[in-house]
């Protein structure tokens, strides 16, 4: 990451769970945190999201996925597939 370096969300994430791996690229994310103030505010949500996750029981991932759920997912596959082949 250099002094350029855009931080994206990925970025923010990996330093929510310290992946960053050197210095330089924490230090880039922290730099950038403290002179942008919407992306220290969306951070700061992430931050929670993270937190939260983090206190997720495991037996919540093994969880089947409502059917309600699952058919709003279908339906927008669909569209999505739909929409590519009109387009092609």
């Amino acid at each position: 990451m250099t002094e350029t370096h855009t931080i994206s969300y990925q970025d923010l994430w990996d330093y929510l769970d310290g992946l960053l791996d050197t210095p330089e690229a924490r230090r880039a994310v922290e730099t950038a945190l403290m002179r942008n103030e919407v992306l220290a505010a969306e951070f700061s949500l992430m931050r929670a999201q993270h937190r939260v996750l983090n206190q997720t029981p495991a037996s919540v991932e093994r969880e089947a996925v409502p059917e309600r759920l699952l058919n709003v997912v279908r339906r927008a596959r669909r569209a999505v597939a739909a929409g590519d082949a009109k387009a092609g």
